[in-house]
Formats: C-alpha cells, structure tokens, sequence
C-alpha cells in the first residue's frame, strides 16, 4: 500500500472506532462488519497496530480495539508532585511503604531471601505468559486470516447421515428436503454453513430427538450450489456495496468490493455472481454480472422477475434459424390427407389483449343434436420431434404472461404466426367434433387433423354484449354470427347442467388483472370477470379434454391425464367438524368424501356470514380429491 493508502484507511479506521454506535470488536469482527477477503485482514491488522503505537487506538486484554478519547495529558497530581520535589527532596509524595522498600529487603537478606533471585523467577515466568499469550493470538489471528468455515466434522457428530436440497428462509435457518420423505429436516441457524437456498447438501440428522417432534439436524458439507447468480437491489456504501436478493429465502447479503460494481448505481437491479460463499462469520462475495436498470423505472421489476425464475428472453440462434425455414401460410403439401373444415363457421374468442390465438369454435345443430367442433392448433406440424425448436420448447414448457409482456414458448414468427389461427387464414389445427345430445351427453364423436379458416377473431366483452342484448353495435357488426352464439349459450347451459347432475364443483377462483399506463407504471388492479362468454368457453373446453381423455382410455393408449389422490382422511374430518359447528351437516355416505358431498358443502354454505373463509378450506380440501365425474 501507498502512504496515501494507508492514511486514507487510518482515517477511516479511527471515524470508525469512534462512532457513538460503535462497540468494541476484535479484529475477526472488525473484519467480517467490513467484509475483508484474506488479503484485506492483514492490512487492517497493520492498520491497527500502527494505530496503537500512535495512541490514537486502544486494545484491551481481550483483543478488543477502541479508539482514545482526546489527547494524552499528564496528570495534574504528577504535576504537583514534581513541583514539590524540587523544594522537599526525592521522598516527597512517595508512600510510605515504597520508603521502607530498601528497610524491608535488606531485613529478608538477613533471614536468607534473595531478592534478585526472586526477580529472575518472575521475569522467566512473564516470559513463558507472553510466549503463551503470542502462541495464542497467533492462532487466533491466523483463523481470522483464513477463509476456511470451521464447521462441525462427521466424526464428531452423531445421527444418521442423509443427502438432500436446502431451503433458506429469512430468518437464517432453514430447512433440508430429502428425496423420498414427507417431512423435511430443520436446520438450525448456527448449523446451516456456508449452505444457501436450493444447494444440495449433506446432512447429519440428531439421534435422541423427541416423538412428536420436527427432524434436526447439522449441515456438514456442500455437494453443489443450486444458484450460483442472485438478482436483487445494489446498496452503495463508502468503499464497497452489497446486493439484497429479491428471494427473502437468501438471508446473506452478496457483498461486493467496490471494484467489482463500477458504474452501478444505488437503488440499482442487478445480477450478481458468486465467487466466495463465505464462511460462518463471512458474508457471500460477488460481483455485477449484469445491470437490469434502476428499481423505479418502468419495467425494470417485470425484468427482475423473468432474470429471478431463469425465463429465457431470447432464443438461441439455432432456434430463430429453424423459425425462419418455416413458412408463413399453409403449404398445398400440408393439406394433403386432412379433414377440410373451412366450410364450417368458425370463430375464435379470447381476451382483447390475446395475440396468440390457439384455439377456435364451430357449432352447429342439426335436429336435437348439436355439432360442437373445438379446434387447437396444430404446432407439432412445425415442430418436429428432437428438433432445436421442440428442445426449446421443451426446455421452456409454457409461455409466461406477465403484467407488461408475454415470454413465448416459440419464437413470436409461429406462435403468432403460422401456428395462431389468425382471422382470414388456412390453418392446420388438431380438432374435436363432438355430437351431443339435448341432455349433454356426447353420442358420438371424432379426434382429426383438419383445416379450418376462422370467420371472425371475437373477443369475450363483444360476446358477452351481443348475448345480454347491451351492444346495438356489436350485433350489428356480427350479425350472421348472433345465431351461433345463442346456440352456444344454449348448449354451454346444458353441460353444465349436465355437470352438476354427475357431482362436478364449481369453484370460483379470483383473477386479476393489473392495469398499467403508457409509461409502463401499474395505476390499478381489477378482477377477470367471469361471464356468459368465458363460460362457453369453459365449458366447450371441459367437454373436449373429456372426450379425448375417455378416447384414449378405451383404446388403452399412452396419454398424459391430470388425477388428484384422495385427500387425507384426517384433514376432511377436521372439516366436518368445522362445518357441523357452523351448522352445516354433510353425512358421508363411505370413508372417502365424494365430488358431489363437496358441491353440497358449497352449496351449504351459500349466505353464511364466514362464506369465503369456508370456501377456501374446501378449496385447500378439495385440491387433492381425485376427480370422479
């Protein structure tokens, strides 16, 4: 270091010490309130010593620095004392017994005490307390220097040991799930390590603990760091910065040397790297991978949020290259072999802001039987098994709506391209043409590789307009579609009906929505109204997944279905309970509860005063019910 350095850190080092908040510390404390690397605690040791020879910092017998209050001055009794020696002799204000000092040590040579020995002895002995005294600091000053995290050692712990994920949790301690078991093991704050959320760990599990009572146990080792990159907010100190995870489950601080954060600003999002998890006493170290902007502009919280959960923005070159080789209408070669439904009146309705449109309606009736086709787009026709676009999509698995932005599953060139069924264009889609009955019952049905043309992009507000008769204009602008939409409504009644009559629940989950201004800034928050139109929706959808799932459950072929276990027995009882005391009385007819004694509970529990509260634990109840209708 510079002689400059050195008094800039001395400086620092005393407006430190000195601050009224300040308690005294050792010199490991100092070091892990600063977050020194290794490097970083030899020179505050120097610092420190340099400042004790100067007497501007004081350490106790427990190693504990301190700044000096004010100047050294001698005592204003010393000054006295010297003034009157001058005038009274050498004695003069020397106690009494220090003058019979000589008297008395010529009285013990006489009775065979050697003074001098004595004093030899007394001096080898402060030597072999100071050796001591040094062998220890050394020891202890060496720990401080090392980045090692003295932790606990297999050997000396006792229990069984298990391998499994750390969850954090803000408060510091955490817990470790463990493949394979129902309950998690709790880990203690002063026996999680170096671990962080979602690292894989090695575990030792506490022998003796008592029935009844949550699994306890030691982290020991760190097999692999499940999160190498934070995001969350830049806070700038004097010489250096940390960055506050967004994930409250991260309890540390990232801290980062002021080097690392050049032109990060306070109040920043940003990406920070790892690059030492610290120990015990030691922050997390990193640096700035990445700066996402500052937290008040707009956008920049949608942008943290798609970096925290790992959503790709962009798709990897390969991927667009492949889009590209697609085509943007349907090929003549394509239409080879498929159902052509382009006759059929066919109309798609979704949300105003909807932009990918995958999926479209076409009904019709013929005597009491009506024609429902419910027709999905045909994707796999563009995206060709272990291609680089079926990997990406893989890898994604969904497309992510957020409050600003849409993060598709493809590249917008398909999903809101060739594979939407965009108003006015062929398009290849997989469809569901379903005959039913007046009672709700399909009576037969076909699954095909069509190709239809859709009519008219509707969105559910005109739907819901033309339907309760509230929009002259709408029904004006659609009205050789007003027939098929009363039809709908008519055939949406019946299943639903029909539904009810088998036992099916009808739970009704709040949605909202976020509004936000031209600048990107959220003004409000309103609920999705669920109404005439989202419910045909709702209930053509039901009936088609039903039909393909009952197809290919005859003919005994491999699918993908979505089941729920029972619910735990003891859970449904706790309702019961709950219920009989609110004056609600369901009589289970077997052990396990049925669909239809839980739609009976909702409907029981309809104008009570706690409704909502009561509808949620059925909710919660209801969630691992198997779906029997």
């Amino acid at each position: 270091m510079s002689k400059k350095d050195i008094e800039r850190r001395k400086k620092f080092m005393l407006e430190l010490l000195g601050d009224p908040i300040y308690k005294p510390m050792r010199l490991r404390e100092i070091a892990t309130l600063l977050r020194l690397s290794k490097e970083e605690k030899r020179d505050l040791y120097d610092i420190l010593d340099e400042l004790c020879d100067e007497g501007k910092v004081s350490v106790d017998h427990k190693g504990r620095y301190e700044k000096v209050k004010g100047k050294w001055k001698k005592k204003k009794d010393d000054r006295y004392y010297d003034d009157r020696r001058e005038d009274y002799g050498a004695d003069y204000g020397v106690k009494k017994k220090d003058k019979n000092k000589d008297k008395n040590r010529d009285k013990d040579k006489e009775k065979g005490r050697d003074w001098e020995k004595d004093k030899k002895k007394e001096k080898t002995k402060d030597r072999g307390r100071e050796k001591d005294r040094d062998k220890k600091y050394r020891r202890n000053r060496d720990r401080d220097f090392s980045d090692e995290d003295y932790g606990y050692e297999d050997e000396y712990l006792e229990g069984t040991q298990a391998e499994g994920t750390f969850i954090g949790h803000p408060k510091g301690f955490g817990f470790v799930e463990i493949e394979g078991q129902d309950e998690d093991v709790f880990i203690p704050e002063s026996d999680t390590g170096t671990a962080m959320h979602q690292d894989k760990v090695r575990i030792i599990i506490r022998d003796g603990q008592k029935e009844g009572k949550r699994k306890e146990g030691v982290v020991v080792k760190v097999l692999e760091r499940g999160m190498p990159e934070i995001v969350g907010t830049y806070q700038l100190n004097r010489d250096f910065g940390f960055v506050i995870s967004d994930n409250p489950k991260f309890s540390k601080d990232i801290f980062i040397p002021r080097k690392e954060a050049a032109g990060i600003k306070n109040g920043d999002k940003v990406i920070a790297v790892i690059t030492d998890y610290g120990s015990r006493n030691k922050n997390p170290e990193g640096k700035i991978k990445e700066n996402l902007g500052n937290i008040r502009t707009p956008g920049t919280d949608i942008l943290a949020i798609v970096k925290s959960f790992g959503i790709p923005s962009e798709f990897p070159e390969k991927v667009m290259k492949q889009a590209q080789r697609v085509p943007d209408h349907v090929l003549d070669a394509d239409r080879d072999g498929r159902l052509d439904l382009r006759h059929l009146q066919t109309v798609t309705i979704d949300g105003e802001d909807a932009k990918d449109l995958d999926d479209a309606i076409s009904l019709t009736k013929e005597g009491e039987i009506y024609h429902l086709g419910v027709h999905i787009a045909d994707v796999s026709n563009y995206v060709q098994y272990n291609s680089a676009l079926d990997k990406e999509a893989l890898k994604r698995g969904t497309s992510v709506y957020l409050a600003d932005r849409v993060v598709p599953m493809l590249p917008e060139r398909l999903s809101n391209g060739i594979c939407s069924l965009n108003q006015g264009e062929d398009r290849l889609a997989l469809s569901c043409l379903m005959d039913i009955n007046e009672k709700g019952k399909v009576v037969s049905h076909q699954i095909a590789e069509t190709v239809i043309n859709v009519d008219e992009r509707m969105c559910y507000t005109d739907v819901k307009n033309i339907l309760e008769d509230t929009d002259e204009e709408a029904k004006k602008r659609y009205e050789a579609l007003i027939p098929m939409f009363f039809m709908m409504k008519e055939l949406s009644g019946i299943l639903r009906n029909s539904r009810h009559h088998r036992g099916s629940i009808d739970f009704d989950f709040p949605e909202s929505k976020i509004i936000l201004n031209a600048a990107g800034k959220a003004i409000d928050v309103k609920p999705y109204e669920a109404n005439v139109a989202t419910k045909i929706i709702e209930d053509f959808m039901l009936m088609a997944n039903e039909t393909v799932a009952q197809e290919y459950c005859t003919e005994e072929i491999p699918f993908v279905y979505r089941t729920h276990d029972n619910p735990d027995p003891e859970k449904v009882e706790s309702l019961l309970t709950l219920l009989h005391n609110q004056g609600v009385k369901i009589q289970k007819a077997k052990e396990e509860i049925t669909p239809k004694e839980i739609q009976q509970i909702i409907e029981g529990i309809e104008g009570l005063p706690n409704e909502a509260m009561i509808s949620r634990l059925v909710q919660i109840g209801r969630a691992s019910c198997r779906e029997r209708v």
